[in-house]
């Protein structure tokens, strides 16, 4: 349900495998940002799943000169491409938001 709000996840803890994510074409090269967003939106609506681990296996720092930070408008806009194709995609079909994890 959050990734109808928002990104749960962080980039850098995402592990997946090689031959899904070139069946799924792999990150969409016309996202400059929340490319991360976009690749699980695609994941989850061609039916793959995502694990969590139970395990703290990374940590993040969110400094004032990261990406997020620098580009936030930018990548507000391109996230709110994939919160929207999600939302579209759960209302087509229900069982969507189930299935995910």
């Amino acid at each position: 349900m959050l990734l109808l709000f928002t990104n749960p996840f962080i980039h850098g803890s995402l592990c997946f495998k090689k031959s899904a994510f070139d069946l799924l074409g792999g990150y969409n090269s016309t996202f400059v940002y929340a490319q991360d967003y976009d690749l699980i939106v695609r994941w989850l609506y061609y039916g793959f799943s995502i694990k969590y681990f139970h395990h703290c296996l990374y940590t993040s720092v969110d400094y004032p000169s990261s990406i997020s930070n620098l580009h936030r408008h930018e990548q507000q806009k391109q996230a709110l491409y994939s919160r929207n194709f999600w939302r579209k995609a759960c209302f087509i079909n229900p069982l969507l938001l189930f299935s995910c994890f």
